[in-house]
């Protein structure tokens, strides 16, 4: 089976000599919008949605598959809207295993998507469906090394996020074990050690997270897209304050500095390791601004998890600081009604009060 660009540019260059005026305008359609950004500009993606209309308007499925993988790429990483990529990401996926057309390489990739929305907005509550789904590939498509890395990932993320340590090392590891030396491979290595840090700060281990996060950091500065710079340096910033060695300073504010060129990106990992410095050296009022920020990135994106986390931090943090809770007591609870499983987080809300 070709990959997808390699089966892309054959699709295309087919309908380029054979198709009709229709085909044609529907490529210009996609041309015009990856003129404008495509899949990582708010400005591509009205064009996207427009030649998956034309192609499923003239039975280009698996083209029409094509465009939803990069849709939901658009919604989770530019446009955050979970709920749309949910809905898109589902939809595809049942089109896939409806059409079973094995011409189309694009099984693993809409899995993945679909796997990567269940992990950013609520992985407890999607837990069976993220395991359904990994099962699925591994036992149905052919694997590239990338697809095999990005599932560990998510699936190692979703560990790390429930506390389930030894796993989520187990998936990074993995991923770890079968990146190739090719397009991609420091992306790999990046997202694997950002689990392995995720796990290291969790569990207070400071000399793995200096290590994790060094690595992470280097690994993302080797060319690859950029992902997780802020993380890394954040965490690298409190893994070496906390074991009492030089430099601290200069990473917190390199970490800032980065953070700032897209907040939006910012995932829960950065928020965490900011309030940890900042509670570190007793500056209660400092972390719950950080908290507050943390919720008007991620205000109406549909990262449930997230959202309560953060909120039942903020009743941590204002009890400390001798504030009233009722508010982000509330908050919590607002935000539990929208996870799947909410009880876990309002027994640990209930044990706060």
């Amino acid at each position: 089976m070709p990959d997808v660009w390699t089966w892309f540019q054959g699709y295309r260059a087919s309908l380029y000599h054979s198709g009709t005026p229709a085909h044609h305008e529907m490529l210009q359609v996609y041309d015009r919008a990856n003129f404008l950004g495509g899949a990582s500009s708010h400005l591509g993606l009205p064009l996207l949605h427009e030649t998956r209309r034309r192609a499923d308007d003239l039975g280009e499925t698996c083209f029409s598959l094509f465009l939803a993988h990069w849709i939901t790429e658009n919604l989770l990483w530019q446009s955050r809207d979970y709920a749309a990529a949910l809905e898109n990401a589902l939809g595809a996926v049942l089109t896939m295993r409806k059409v079973k057309d094995r011409a189309c390489p694009l099984e693993d990739r809409l899995h993945i998507n679909l796997i990567e929305v269940y992990t950013e907005v609520d992985p407890g509550g999607y837990r069976r469906e993220i395991e359904d789904n990994l099962d699925y590939v591994t036992k149905n498509v052919e694997l590239d090394y990338e697809s095999h890395c990005m599932m560990a990932f998510r699936h190692g993320l979703m560990h790390a996020r429930l506390g389930e340590d030894e796993a989520a090392r187990s998936e990074a590891n993995r991923c770890l074990a079968t990146v190739e030396e090719a397009r991609g491979a420091d992306y790999y290595r990046a997202v694997a050690h950002f689990v392995l840090s995720v796990v290291a700060f969790k569990s207070g281990d400071m000399p793995a997270l200096r290590t994790t996060a060094a690595i992470g950091a280097r690994m993302t500065r080797s060319g690859v897209p950029p992902i997780y710079e802020a993380e890394f340096a954040l965490w690298e910033a409190l893994a070496v304050r906390r074991l009492g060695e030089n430099g601290a300073d200069a990473k917190l504010r390199e970490a800032v500095i980065l953070g700032q060129r897209d907040p939006g990106a910012l995932s829960f990992a950065y928020f965490d390791a900011l309030v940890a410095w900042q509670v570190d050296q007793e500056k209660f009022a400092d972390a719950i601004a950080a908290r507050e920020a943390q919720s008007k990135v991620i205000d109406g994106h549909g990262r449930a998890l997230d959202t309560v986390e953060l909120w039942l931090d903020g009743v941590k943090l204002r009890q400390k600081a001798g504030l009233p809770t009722d508010e982000a007591a509330q908050a919590v609870r607002d935000a539990a009604a929208k996870l799947r499983q909410p009880q876990p987080y309002l027994d640990q809300l209930a044990a706060l009060l």
